[in-house]
């Protein structure tokens, strides 16, 4: 591991500032227009830690400058350029919130390129651009339906809005993948043309199924619902996904008619994040395009790579080996980003850059002549279980190497109480090495008084080191009492 933590302490101070690259998410859906155009909506949210909050008289604020353009054969066919403005807040919330709008927008039936470009107001090298492509085709008379919109949140109301449509106010759900903390997927639709075409009641049909396995739903992923016929009907459904395992799905609404014959259908692609048991050797599978990993130098890559050694579990340690060992940076960047995939799979960049703290810290306070900070036991000890509750410092006690004591209070579920001991015998400049502990799983070593004394006091007999009687053979030793108290 020594050889790749070659990372100094000001370019992990950099890193800070290498890190703040404009992240978004950008989601839409089309819906076909009835006493208005045919209209596209784009959702919209800006990551507040991805850009920069400034200070005025009145507060902290950001601005996002937002440039939606839609092209046919490098034509332009529909343009929008406004800025989006964050409240002014008495503080920085800049790593807590976040930007976000809706844009409607007019668009015949076409195929188009959308274009979403996003500027920091606040930094002019701070950018980043969005393309898809979106597909307008509604019929006049044909019944169909709209996109597949995802809900966060929604509500009755009688008050126009932006985000009210047919007496509903919906606050959009700007991803398309559902964490294992999110138990419910909320969706809206509207079917148009079912008084023209069917006019008689119909069923609206929606499921769950594994990506491109037609006519096969989830077994209690799927409900049916009757509608009478109308211009525009609402369908507006909740599904509780708790148990929906970690894949690829699409969600997927259909109209059928009275003898459950298809009469049209809509599908959108979703993933599903819930491991049971988290697989470490699956880094390789998933797309880190556009994620912080992509923006990393390759001394913060390694650094970030190799500092997950306190924190990973046993199951991860093998991989974790091999991708140390892998010439691929590639192999670094998707491992990383899986690793914090695990705690936070909407913003793993949020528990990383929490994390990344602490290891500036830790090689800050604990760094040696030999080793990094995060290297050593006492900053392997801080990153695991966090900063101690109390520590006892004796460095000149006599008969004594310098020595520490750090005292956890609550270290997990299973245990409270613990206590590490470091010592310094070779009494170079922080160079502490972990003695003992009484935490289950960490170093335990029942001689651990013999080797704190013994290189002060070479000729002392063997067998007068024993627990009971080293403080009263060497008059003061304090070691064992400070670490046994509470």
């Amino acid at each position: 591991m020594k050889l790749r933590s070659f990372v100094a302490v000001f370019l992990i101070i950099l890193m800070s500032f290498s890190l703040k690259a404009l992240d978004a998410n950008v989601t839409y859906a089309t819906f076909k227009g009835v006493e208005q155009d045919n209209y596209i909506e784009v959702y919209l949210q800006v990551i507040g830690r991805s850009i920069e909050f400034v200070e005025t008289d009145e507060g902290f604020g950001a601005a996002v400058e937002v440039t939606l353009m839609f092209m046919q054969d490098e034509t332009i066919a529909a343009v929008d350029k406004y800025v989006l403005q964050s409240p002014v807040y008495k503080i920085d919330l800049s790593s807590e919130v976040s930007l976000v709008d809706m844009k409607r927008m007019s668009l015949p039936n076409g195929t188009y390129t959308l274009e979403v470009k996003l500027k920091d107001m606040n930094r002019d090298d701070n950018t980043r651009t969005y393309t898809t492509v979106v597909n307008m085709d509604y019929g006049r008379q044909a019944a169909c339906i709209s996109d597949i919109q995802l809900i966060e949140d929604f509500a009755s109301s009688e008050e126009a809005g932006k985000y009210v449509k047919n007496g509903l106010f919906l606050k959009p759900y700007t991803y398309t993948m559902y964490p294992s903390f999110v138990d419910q997927l909320t969706f809206y639709a509207e079917v148009y043309n079912t008084d023209a075409d069917l006019g008689k009641d119909f069923l609206v049909k929606f499921f769950l199924r594994e990506k491109g396995q037609a006519d096969k739903p989830i077994p209690g992923m799927m409900g049916i619902r009757k509608q009478s016929p109308q211009e525009v009907n609402t369908v507006l459904m909740q599904m509780n996904i708790a148990d929906v395992p970690t894949g690829d799905y699409d969600l997927v609404v259909e109209i059928r008619d009275q003898q459950n014959e298809l009469v049209c259908s809509k599908a959108l692609s979703v993933k599903r994040s819930n491991p049971e048991k988290f697989d470490y050797t699956e880094f390789d599978q998933y797309d880190i395009q556009n994620s912080f990993v992509t923006d990393l130098s390759e001394e913060e890559l390694y650094l970030a790579v190799d500092a997950l050694g306190p924190i990973i579990d046993d199951i991860g340690v093998p991989t974790l080996v091999e991708v140390q060992k892998s010439d691929d940076l590639d192999d670094d960047r998707q491992f990383l980003h899986h690793f914090w995939s695990k705690y936070n799979e909407l913003e793993p960049v949020v528990l990383y850059e929490k994390y990344m703290k602490k290891v500036h810290l830790v090689n800050q306070k604990f760094s040696t002549a030999f080793d990094d900070g995060y290297e050593t036991d006492r900053g392997y000890i801080f990153l695991k279980y966090g900063s101690p509750n109390d520590i006892y410092e004796r460095e000149r006690e006599p008969a004594a190497s310098p020595y520490e004591i750090w005292k956890y209070y609550s270290l997990n579920k299973n245990q409270r109480n613990g206590s590490f001991i470091f010592y310094n015998p070779s009494l170079a400049p922080g160079n502490y090495v972990l003695l003992h502990s009484n935490v289950r799983g960490e170093l335990q070593d029942p001689q651990w008084e013999r080797k704190l004394y013994e290189n002060t006091l070479p000729g002392t007999p063997k067998e007068e080191w024993d627990g009971a009687n080293v403080m009263q053979h060497h008059g003061g030793g304090e070691a064992r009492a400070y670490f046994e108290q509470y």
